[in-house]
């Protein structure tokens, strides 16, 4: 939806009156158009495209249609793109415009032509795509273009890519953002040099050497790990000859592909698996031992296998990780001129911008980047400045994404990807999303400029004259007191984690009721409505985690010591603010994220529990208490489609947990610690309602599932029972696991199985 604001100048007309600008009118509402789009004879999809955005969105902007000739010269004033011989240092991206003689000349390459247009647009017509179909377009009059315009512009980053919002989706908003990472089409300018598919930027080892295929077989080609050849969360071993003439055929099997088709491929990745587990054998630990880093081995294999391919194809890289235990560099050991080492920031806290962050990961970080900088030919990085386990909450995080921009031009990255966090297409609840997809994308082409006023350009189009309040809130959020080296926010905090206050929480509440209010009172658009709205379900489910994971109420209550201690007026409040959340989340299932991946259904049970909960009688506590399959964390990685929460007519509440392929380990878990409230050294009961059918060729008798219970102290189950389908017979089942003596945080329950599928239901703890 394209957002239209009048305004009585245009931004170039206020330019032009503070600086004394001579200004070449391109268009003027209600005037037929002097001038001409000119594009070569043969122009290229992109030279074509670029020549229509311009027609297009000037249009827009002031009603006139300028017409698109293909030949030159012209009589009229022109605006010429790519008249003249490119400059070979624009390469494909950079791009030139210039005023000469009352033409405008832009020039560019493939996707700096684009570019250059979209420059035009933004600069001197005001217009600014914030995000995908959200288009601020200052209705105007005049669209002028200084008579002195000379201006040349190289991106910042060779590769440039996020992944909040929609922009890999929406390659249109894509090209006018200039990220350049995604599948572009030839009419943006193709993309970036691509990754292969299989062998894309992360985790390729499985790909390469599948365990399934070859560890019965061949055990010494994965990785030896506390004394046992790993077949599950393993690495390889990088010493074994055998593995790195598979690895090395496969690769070469990949490029042949790509070239066969004419792919745009030029990164091919070969990186650990996203587990720990690097391989301790003699030869590879002697390695690593030289080198004082698990990345010795890692770096030697690639070296290898990048000096055989460079044989047949000399201008492919060879991509690697540098992350988790391979993000410290080789002492000794550089990687060879045709590998890039990928550096993952995934232990850092983004509260601050890395060149300022006293956290010691962080130190670390600037630590081991100064040293690839050093040794690396191409070096990219991977910033995690989302946050994965609660996207709504307040991140002091925007200045960050720019400032670390700026920071990892500075250090001489190359490519860059900051990683946002969206979950669903259409999301609409991590806080701030749409604002750091503007700035990573602005950033990345140019982090020199100052942040503020990027930053007030958006939020004055995308909340209208709720802006004021938002930005007041930002400056609020910024001026929070936190101490990184006390309470980092790295990318899986969680809301207990970080140092909001219930102050802080309500001021941001009342910041977003009055940009409602403000916005309603001026009549705003409905996308503008929407944007605000959006913001203060966040600060509102932010209000509400806080008292849901920091321990003030718990959806699992058998302790009367619990029941009785609860603030009542501040459960009532919280459980109505729940039922607001939870009339959001059901009008708009396909818009709300609360958490990632699995944990989100966790979070959206709890929100349920509470929306739904009563306090117990008499203040209380009940002698019974029902865990649904809702609250119950399932877990289907590394594997892929084998467990759902699902619809059944026969659970208690109308969903379960089902387990389509069996696995011996923890499928499922529930912690107790801050969700269940027990009396200590008192005895409960737990029993579990589960519905078992064996595998195909299974007998039923060996088709099991396995409850436990484990206690984190003693390192072991303190309960354990097991169900078979001989038993179950296909039919819900009520399995007895037996007593315990509780204790408030040391207990897991979980659901493992062999043999069979299986369905959960719920658990049940009765005092």
């Amino acid at each position: 939806m394209i957002e239209m604001k009048p305004v009585l100048l245009s931004l170039l007309a206020l330019a032009v009156a503070a600086h004394g600008f001579t200004g070449i009118t391109v268009a003027e509402r209600g005037q037929a158009s002097a001038y001409t789009v000119v594009i070569p004879a043969k122009a290229s999809p992109s030279e074509r495209f670029a020549a229509h955005e311009f027609h297009d969105w000037t249009f827009r902007l002031t009603g006139v249609r300028i017409p698109i000739r293909e030949k030159t010269p012209v009589t009229a004033k022109a605006i010429y793109l790519n008249r003249e011989k490119l400059d070979p240092a624009l390469g494909e991206e950079g791009f030139e415009l210039e005023a000469v003689g009352g033409d405008i000349r832009v020039s560019g390459g493939k996707r700096g032509v684009l570019y250059g247009v979209y420059e035009l647009l933004e600069r001197f017509g005001g217009i600014a795509w914030l995000d995908a179909g959200f288009t601020d377009i200052p209705k105007t009059d005049v669209f002028e273009i200084p008579s002195d315009l000379k201006s040349r512009q190289l991106p910042a980053f060779a590769r440039r890519v996020h992944d909040w919002r929609r922009v890999g989706s929406d390659l249109d908003f894509c090209a006018r953002s200039r990220i350049n990472h995604y599948h572009l089409r030839e009419c943006h300018g193709g993309s970036y040099a691509k990754f292969d598919g299989p062998l894309g930027w992360c985790h390729t080892f499985n790909y390469l050497v599948n365990p399934d295929k070859y560890f019965d077989g061949h055990p010494e080609y994965f990785s030896l790990f506390k004394g046992k050849r790993q077949k599950s969360y393993s690495q390889l071993c990088l010493t074994n000859p055998d593995v790195f003439k598979i690895v090395l055929e496969k690769t070469l099997e990949r490029i042949r592909f790509n070239e066969s088709k004419t792919n745009n491929v030029k990164y091919y990745g070969i990186s650990q698996n996203d587990w720990n587990g690097y391989c301790e054998c003699e030869k590879c630990a002697a390695i690593d031992a030289r080198e004082e880093s698990h990345a010795g081995a890692l770096i030697d294999f690639l070296n290898r296998i990048a000096a055989e391919v460079e044989k047949q194809y000399p201008d492919v890289v060879i991509e690697t990780l540098a992350y988790m235990y391979s993000r410290k560099p080789p002492k000794n050991l550089k990687p060879r001129h045709n590998v890039m080492p990928l550096l993952c920031s995934i232990e850092c806290d983004f509260s601050k911008p890395m060149a300022e962050s006293r956290f010691k990961e962080n130190v670390a970080f600037r630590s081991d980047l100064e040293k690839w900088r050093k040794i690396s030919n191409h070096l990219m990085i991977w910033d995690y400045a989302g946050n994965w386990r609660a996207t709504p909450c307040p991140q002091h995080n925007l200045r960050t994404v720019w400032e670390n921009s700026r920071y990892y031009r500075a250090q001489g990255v190359t490519e860059l990807f900051h990683e946002g966090k969206v979950f669903l297409e259409d999301g609409q609840s991590e806080e701030f999303a749409a604002l750091k997809a503007y700035l990573a994308s602005k950033a990345m082409w140019n982090p020199d400029r100052p942040v503020r006023p990027v930053m007030e350009r958006f939020c004055n189009a995308y909340y209208g004259k709720g802006a004021p309040f938002v930005l007041e809130y930002i400056d609020f959020l910024e001026r929070q007191p936190a101490d990184e080296t006390a309470t980092p926010l790295i990318y899986s905090t969680t809301i207990d984690k970080m140092p909001w206050t219930d102050e802080f929480l309500g001021e941001a509440r009342v910041l977003w009721r009055k940009a409602e209010e403000a916005a309603a009172a001026a009549d705003e658009s409905a996308s503008v409505k929407s944007n605000i709205f959006w913001g203060a379900f966040c600060a509102d489910y932010t209000a509400l985690a806080k008292y849901i994971h920091g321990g003030e109420w718990r959806p699992v209550i058998v302790s009367e010591k619990f029941a009785s201690s609860m603030d009542k007026a501040k459960f009532a409040k919280m459980r109505s603010l729940a039922r607001d959340i939870v009339e959001v989340m059901d009008k708009r299932p396909g818009q709300v994220v609360l958490s990632s991946r699995l944990n989100d259904f966790r979070h959206k049970g709890l929100v349920r529990a509470l929306a739904a909960a009563e306090l117990p009688s008499g203040g209380g506590a009940g002698g019974k208490a029902a865990v649904q399959d809702g609250l119950i964390t399932y877990n289907d990685f590394p594997k892929s489609k084998t467990i759902f929460r699902e619809c059944d007519a026969g659970a208690t509440d109308g969903w379960v947990i089902h387990v389509h392929k069996s696995d011996p380990g923890w499928l499922m878990s529930f912690n107790m610690n801050n969700s269940a409230a027990f009396d200590e050294d008192v005895k409960y009961r737990l029993r579990v309602r589960v519905r078992v059918t064996p595998e195909e060729g299974v007998a039923p008798e060996k088709a099991i599932v396995s409850l436990g219970l484990f206690d984190r102290n003693v390192r072991k189950d303190v309960l354990s029972a097991s169900v078979s389908a001989a038993v179950s017979k296909g039919e819900w089942t009520w399995v007895d696991l037996g007593e315990w003596t509780a204790k408030n945080d040391n207990c897991i329950f979980h659901a493992g199985s062999r043999g069979c599928a299986f369905k959960l239901d719920s658990f049940e703890i009765t005092r």
